[in-house]
């Protein structure tokens, strides 16, 4: 804790040392301060360039206000293309008629049986999927 008040003190000496005053058209500011609970520091900055002012105010985090939200699963739903089902099909043999010299008619095989797989038509669906969620800091300090 000592340490923290030295280094925010040294701070605060440093940076009146090195900021002029400020004049009637603007200047240099530089302040500094420190949070009643001695959790953070901060410090505000204010340059004028070309008539305009450009502010910054930051915080630095000097305590234990870091906590760690670990990992976990989340269920999310996608819209994914389901592939149709596949399935083997007997095709018929195909025969033709003809007649011989007597005029008897005779059947000839013009394409013989077989199997082909016939594909179904695929559609969309909305399925759930796990999905690791990593852990990270977080900086929990009441404001």
């Amino acid at each position: 804790m000592k340490t923290k008040l030295l280094i925010t003190a040294l701070t605060g000496l440093l940076a009146l040392s090195l900021a002029p005053t400020t004049n009637a058209q603007g200047g240099f500011n530089f302040s500094f301060g420190k949070h009643r609970r001695g959790k953070h520091i901060g410090f505000s900055l204010n340059l004028p360039f070309g008539g305009r002012h450009y502010r910054t105010h930051r915080h630095v985090h000097l305590g234990s206000c870091r906590q760690w939200v670990s990992g976990r699963v989340e269920i999310v739903h996608e819209r994914v293309w389901v592939p149709g089902c596949s399935r083997r099909v007997w095709v018929q043999p195909v025969y033709r008629t003809q007649y011989d010299q007597c005029g008897n008619p005779v059947q000839i095989l013009v394409a013989p049986g077989h199997y082909e797989v016939v594909q179904d038509r695929g559609h969309y669906e909305t399925r759930p999927r796990r999905v690791q969620r990593a852990g990270h800091w977080i900086y929990a300090c009441g404001h």
